[in-house]
């Protein structure tokens, strides 16, 4: 049987923790929200899983690879963000055979698809639809593929249920539609207990599940049910009572005190701050029994600490190339600037504002200049942009680099500069003819930075030597 997952919702209503990440990906009791729904049908007889994504598609692949995980194969279907499902079922129709399961992944419910199809199966209609507690949940056996099915829509749809369908009340749901049913619906988990649904972890004590690498000392509870993700410190100062939930690679500094709180993962909370009734993301505070959202600018207080890490450490191989490419391209410098004073004696340098990869302490993406050569030979006009491959602030290899000026210009579902994956050299110099539409570049692009590894690096690597030896390197560019 086939399955397909509709994770195309952009997340505004979740703002701002949907800021860098798409709603699939949030991190519900410390698990993706996505896998959930794959846990669930994984106990289903379902074979192939037609996954619809939009923003931050690399993302979602990344985490979820193929399906061997869950004895499943994935196929991803790109589509703009919150498109209409009954269109994208049209569109995607010959690809599925009836009867097969339609759903969204990012919404929350308990486990129920095996429960759901062993009694859909023996209904003869059309499509029939699951609900629980009166609402629909997202979830139907779809027979013909022209049937209307409105619980699959994106805000949601609060018509009455189709005539035909399966009542699940046993079962627990949440469209996660605003930021306090995420509040509510994470710590409900922690709190019902229920092991099929929260991350594994070593108990320190009866009430404090922890995650691998992290450091927790039992006695800073003061009761509750409290989970900790992996590779997370938690002072030895710090108060905790449950329910709370501290994601991964959080850093809790000394004499905090936390409680009926979610603390996303990545965040930095600062010496004797006191968080209650609270969604923690990076810099932001929101208040839920307030309703009220603060941004945080002092650093020593609350901040991200997640990107900027990922930002330093995960191209380093590429840093380590860009430092080494610098050095040895220092004798071209003068050659470049020579040329470029006989025709722009009055403006030797081009300056531009673009879109960093690291980030502030406060989570914002850092604005930076970078400086090119006013010279129309490509390797000559680039040189000086190694100096922020060099610092980490672009890629050896990557996607075109944002300007500051044009930054808010790009669709709310074009993701590829979220991954920090912005690059001196792309598809457009290595793959690409010289004056392919800009189109196709962005699409290349888009594949270009899910391909990772140092074998990867090894061969645009060689394609980037190669390259210095034909004229299209030398050859000035038209304007």
């Amino acid at each position: 049987m086939q399955a397909i997952i509709f994770a195309n919702r952009i997340g505004h209503e979740l703002a701002p923790l949907c800021d860098n990440r798409c709603p699939a990906l949030l991190p519900l009791a410390n698990r993706p929200l996505l896998e959930y729904t794959l846990d669930d049908l994984a106990k289903t007889e379902v074979e192939e899983v037609f996954i619809v994504i939009s923003a931050h598609a690399d993302q979602i692949e990344a985490n979820f690879g193929n399906g061997e995980m869950w004895g499943m194969r994935f196929r991803y279907l790109l589509c703009r963000g919150e498109e209409s499902p009954e269109l994208l079922l049209q569109r995607f129709s010959s690809l599925l055979k009836a009867p097969f399961v339609a759903l969204r992944g990012d919404v929350f419910r308990s486990p129920v698809c095996s429960h759901f199809l062993q009694k859909a199966k023996t209904h003869d209609t059309p499509a029939i639809e699951a609900v629980i507690a009166g609402n629909s949940a997202a979830l139907y056996l779809v027979n013909n593929h022209h049937e209307k099915i409105p619980g699959l829509s994106w805000p949601r749809n609060n018509e009455i249920p189709l005539k035909q369908h399966i009542e699940c009340n046993e079962s627990l749901f949440s469209s996660l539609d605003n930021l306090a049913a995420f509040h509510q619906t994470s710590l409900s988990l922690i709190k019902d207990g229920k092991s099929c649904l929260i991350p594994s972890g070593r108990k320190i004590a009866e009430d404090i599940t922890v995650g691998r690498l992290s450091k927790v000392t039992p006695n800073s509870s003061d009761g509750g049910k409290i989970l900790v993700g992996n590779k997370t410190h938690i002072d030895a100062s710090a108060r905790m009572q449950g329910p709370l939930i501290i994601g991964h690679h959080c850093f809790i500094d000394k004499s905090t005190s936390l409680s009926n709180s979610v603390i996303l993962p990545g965040t930095y909370v600062g010496e004797g701050l006191a968080v209650e009734n609270a969604i923690i993301s990076g810099h932001h505070l929101i208040r839920v029994d307030f309703a009220s959202h603060i941004p945080v600018a002092d650093p020593l207080l609350l901040s991200n600490i997640e990107n900027e890490v990922n930002a330093l450490l995960s191209p380093l191989p590429e840093r380590l190339l860009g430092i080494f490419l610098l050095l040895i391209s220092l004798p071209l410098w003068p050659i470049a600037l020579a040329l470029t004073l006989l025709k722009n004696s009055h403006q030797p340098m081009h300056r531009e504002p673009i879109i960093s990869n690291r980030t502030n302490l406060c989570g914002e993406p850092r604005q930076v200049v970078g400086w090119q050569f006013n010279t129309s030979i490509p390797l000559f006009r680039k040189l000086p942009m190694l100096w922020l491959v060099s610092r980490g602030d672009l890629r050896l290899f990557g996607c075109e680099p944002l300007s500051a000026a044009t930054q808010t210009n790009s669709p709310c579902w074009d993701s590829r500069h979220d991954v920090n994956a912005a690059g001196l050299l792309g598809p457009a110099q290595l793959d690409l003819p010289r004056n392919s539409p800009e189109e196709e570049i962005r699409l290349n692009e888009i594949t270009f930075i899910q391909e990772k590894g140092l074998f990867t690096l090894g061969l645009r690597l060689l394609k980037a030597i190669t390259l210095l030896f034909t004229a299209r390197a030398w050859q000035p560019m038209s304007h």
